[in-house]
Order: C-alpha cells, then sequence, then structure tokens
C-alpha cells in the first residue's frame, strides 16, 4: 500500500508551479456530474480512459465516459483506449459521467462538451 508521501498530487505540483515527477503512483481528482470530487490513486503515468473508469470503480465500463478537465475549464473527452499523460498538461481532474456519449453545446460563440443532456 502506498503512503502520502509516496503518492505524487498532482493538484499540489500545479498550484506549487513545480513540474510533476516522472514516476507515479499519482494523486488525481475524479468528478461526477455535480462536479463532486473525490480523489484517487493511479500508479500508471499514461493511464488509458478505461484504467481512469476502474479507478473511479464504475460498472459497467462501457455505460460511462470520462473527460479530463484541462487548463482552461475546457473537457475533452478520453475514449476507454485512448491514453493521457498525467505528466503534463495541467491533467489533475477528471469527470465521470453515466453516459455513453457526449453532448455539445454552445455559448458565447465557443463550443463545449459535456458527458449528460442536462447541464
Amino acid at each position: 500500500m502506498n503512503t502520502s508521501q509516496d503518492v505524487e498530487d498532482l493538484q499540489q505540483a500545479h498550484e506549487a508551479g513545480r513540474a510533476v515527477r516522472a514516476h507515479g503512483p499519482y494523486r488525481v481528482l475524479l468528478g461526477d456530474e455535480l462536479l463532486n470530487y473525490h480523489p484517487v490513486v493511479i500508479a500508471d503515468p499514461v493511464p488509458t480512459g478505461r484504467q481512469i473508469l476502474e479507478a473511479a470503480g464504475v460498472q459497467p465500463l462501457l455505460e460511462h465516459s470520462v473527460f479530463q478537465l484541462l487548463r482552461g475549464g475546457q473537457l475533452e473527452s478520453l475514449r476507454l483506449d485512448e491514453t493521457t499523460d498525467l505528466r503534463s498538461r495541467g491533467v489533475e481532474k477528471f469527470l465521470i459521467f453515466r453516459s455513453d456519449r457526449s453532448f455539445r453545446f454552445e455559448l458565447d460563440g465557443s463550443v463545449f462538451e459535456w458527458g449528460t443532456g442536462r447541464i
């Protein structure tokens, strides 16, 4: 079992303005459609969408979608077999939706994605 000293907290690294270490495990925040976040630990520095959903403990995986929250506040969908590098891009938060699709909407000329038909 990892102690809290062994785990690289990605949000703390980002807030401190320091580079994320090259090896895991990493603490990320997983949220739901109500933006309720909780921390989870992921060992792989380049996890797949599947690994993130597994860390969230959701089942069945095919009935859920995962989005990474980007620095500018945009959401980017992550397919089950697609990877993201936790060591770069300020990736520290993900949103998990019980939905197998994404929805796009436009606000002030910008297009956004969301994981359910309701915001």
